[in-house]
């Protein structure tokens, strides 16, 4: 991420690193949250491929259209800085995340 994208905490305001609130941190959160829309035309024709070839998922994928399921609606980026991460752990999301649910991204390598 360039500096030119940082900014302050999207709830306190506050920087997201450095002398923040809540002391010395230099780590925040970048929150993307994405509304999608189904694409019933293309779950529709997976579906009927797989039953075709005999309710195989997996031939159905190699055999298939390389089509996207789901477009894009909107997109929302939250920057949270450590402090205000910590005065939102009892949020749901935050629990569904600290127990590992949903799918983790890879992270790219750091180059130096």
């Amino acid at each position: 991420m360039r500096v030119s994208v940082l900014r302050p905490c999207d709830l306190c305001r506050s920087p997201v690193a450095g002398n923040s609130r809540g002391g010395p941190a230099l780590d925040f959160r970048r929150i993307v949250i994405e509304r999608q829309l189904l694409d019933m035309g293309a779950i529709r024709e997976h579906a009927g491929l797989s039953m075709l070839l005999g309710g195989s998922e997996r031939l159905a994928l190699a055999m298939g259209s390389d089509r996207e399921a789901t477009g894009l609606l909107s997109s929302w980026e939250l920057f949270v800085c450590s402090a205000c991460w910590t005065d939102l752990a009892e949020t749901a999301l935050c629990r569904a995340l600290a127990e590992g649910k949903g799918r983790e991204i890879p992270v790219p390598e750091v180059r130096s």
